[in-house]
């Protein structure tokens, strides 16, 4: 694969570059530190479930600085404008509510929409699959205690949809276990943030055996950790080709190489994140 004749330097460098540009676009913030993930977490999860929120801001409580709440931005406070969601089990029993405030996704990004341009201000929380079944999701509501909770997609979508959402799809989901198509072919990822020691193999092809090669992060910290311009654009035999992209037009620049979806423990390698906007 010519790309990675380039070698991991040149790799960072370009991403580095481009991260400049866009510091002051929303970004992806991570929650959990890998290390509070509990193993079985990311064993069991199979996707992504990305539930987007309208609300408005206002000024944080003063004991409510950065990183006490995954609605604080800085002086300013997310809220959202449903605080719970129902929940409901495969049996089609009701089984309760989730509460936005108690939730631990493992990362999301806030969005300060502009009334004038007909958007609204939402919060973008993502969860971790674990079972899927007809219109119903098993998603992994704290990580650090493995709390589960079913909900019933349609129903979800019906309640944020009736708000006049901006966005089309309140509910996203992205699989690691199925081949991209449709509307999942744009897959923008973090290829360090599951990852203790923040270092992977990349490889020439989906095969363990092809060559490869060590690509470490030399970033810290959970916001921006990584560059937000890696995108998947195919999953094969348990790889996931990774291509750095135009985040603009999404229009694939050079492919990196392959790289593991699971490790040695098949636990989950990679998650998703926002591009950095234009």
């Amino acid at each position: 694969m010519p790309a990675l004749k380039y070698g991991a330097h040149f790799f960072l460098v370009v991403l580095f570059t481009a991260l400049s540009a866009g510091a002051d676009a929303p970004y992806e913030r991570f929650y959990p530190d890998a290390t509070e993930i509990k193993d079985d977490v990311l064993i069991d999860t199979i996707g992504v479930l990305t539930i987007t929120i309208p609300g408005s801001y206002t000024a944080s409580k003063p004991n409510g600085g950065p990183g006490n709440s995954i609605f604080d931005d800085g002086e300013l406070r997310f809220v959202p404008e449903y605080s719970q969601l129902p929940l409901h089990a495969p049996d089609n029993a009701a089984a309760g509510t989730l509460s936005l405030q108690d939730v631990s996704p493992l990362s999301g990004y806030l969005w300060m929409g502009y009334l004038s341009e007909g958007t609204a201000s939402t919060a973008s929380l993502r969860f971790p699959i674990v079972r899927a079944t007809g219109d119903f999701r098993q998603i992994i509501v704290d990580p650090k205690l493995d709390s589960r909770a079913w909900i019933k997609i349609s129903e979800v979508t019906a309640i944020i949809s009736s708000s006049g959402l901006w966005e089309p799809k309140p509910i996203r989901e992205v699989y690691f276990n199925r081949p991209i198509e449709g509307e999942e072919q744009t897959i923008f990822v973090d290829l360090f943030y599951l990852l203790i020691d923040r270092s992977r193999m990349l490889y020439e092809a989906a095969d363990a055996t092809s060559e490869h090669r060590s690509l470490a992060s030399s970033t810290t910290g959970q916001s921006q950790a990584m560059p937000n311009e890696l995108h998947i654009t195919r999953i094969s035999n348990g790889f996931a080709l990774v291509c750095i992209i135009d985040p603009c037009d999404e229009v694939p620049l050079q492919e990196v190489g392959w790289i593991k979806i699971r490790d040695n423990q098949n636990k989950l390698t990679v998650w998703l994140s926002i591009p950095l906007s234009c």
